[in-house]
């Protein structure tokens, strides 16, 4: 794998600094060329170039702390920092490196950033809110936010009187007239609470950790609903490896029922086989 490859350069890199001696035995042992000081220079600038790249693929692949807000965050991080190598006059000999990762950063990920999914999905983290923006874009992410706090007290609202609705629909017309009134008046209730600041509140907290949202059940409902996504197929590799021979060709008709179901005993058959030769503690 790629970042197999990577961490062996990495190594490398380690034992030109601290241990040169055990690198060139290891050179004489396995017959090999040693590395010439221009292939040493072009070693270290591509291992410095590399490294927010490799960094940023680790943070995509957590299998615990991931979600789809860490996406644009992430990004913006790594575009940064490729633009930093950009003005490092000390990166002589990988400077189509540098040009090649900026440009194709940009070319394959600029369109994430105009997707309004992915940035609700970072400013409802609160690990992240606007952090990761500049002050001329803070405001436009600002108003997004609060176009989509606005949407979910408005569906709050109609789910509450539309709830009255049903419980109230066998009494007479006359009698729930004044709960009418006052139905409708709930959705000003709802639009209130959205008026209080909620946003502003939110925004002004400084950074924290995802138990915060429960201090902000709309901006939290937002989180849910944005973030439940993974934005890396890490988390799925396992299953592939245990789905083996149910990826076949000659099964490549399986419905998602009976595939879900092939999954689920080949991953809890050594759990069967234990319960059937164990002893019932009950």
């Amino acid at each position: 794998r790629w970042n197999s490859y990577f961490d062996a350069l990495v190594k490398v890199e380690s034992f030109l600094t601290k241990n040169r001696d055990n690198l060139a035995i290891a050179f004489d042992h396995f017959k090999l060329k040693k590395l010439t000081v221009l292939e040493e220079e072009f070693l270290r600038e591509y291992i410095k170039i590399m490294k927010p790249l490799t960094e940023a693929l680790d943070v995509f692949q957590n299998e615990e702390k991931m979600s789809a807000g860490c996406v644009l965050p992430v990004l913006t991080i790594l575009k940064e920092k490729i633009a930093e190598f950009k003005e490092d006059r000390n990166i002589i000999h990988c400077t189509p490196l540098v040009n090649c990762l900026s440009d194709g950063i940009e070319k394959r990920f600029q369109s994430f950033f105009l997707n309004s999914d992915l940035r609700l999905a970072s400013i409802s983290d609160p690990r992240f809110k606007l952090s990761w923006l500049t002050k001329e874009q803070k405001p436009e992410y600002v108003k997004l936010l609060e176009k989509e706090v606005k949407r979910c007290v408005s569906n709050l609202a109609n789910e509450s009187i539309e709830g009255e609705d049903t419980a109230t629909a066998s009494l007479s017309e006359t009698a729930s007239q004044p709960r009418k009134n006052s139905r409708f008046l709930n959705g000003l209730k709802w639009k209130a609470s959205a008026e209080l600041g909620e946003v502003d509140r939110y925004v002004n907290d400084g950074y924290g950790i995802l138990e915060d949202l429960n201090r902000y059940q709309t901006i939290k409902q937002i989180f849910i609903q944005y973030n439940s996504a993974m934005p890396s197929s890490a988390a799925c590799e396992r299953l592939f490896s245990v789905a083996s021979l149910i990826f076949v060709p000659k099964r490549t008709n399986l419905s998602d029922a009976n595939f879900d179901r092939l999954v689920f005993l080949k991953q809890n058959g050594t759990c069967s086989r234990n319960w059937k030769t164990s002893p019932s503690k009950t």
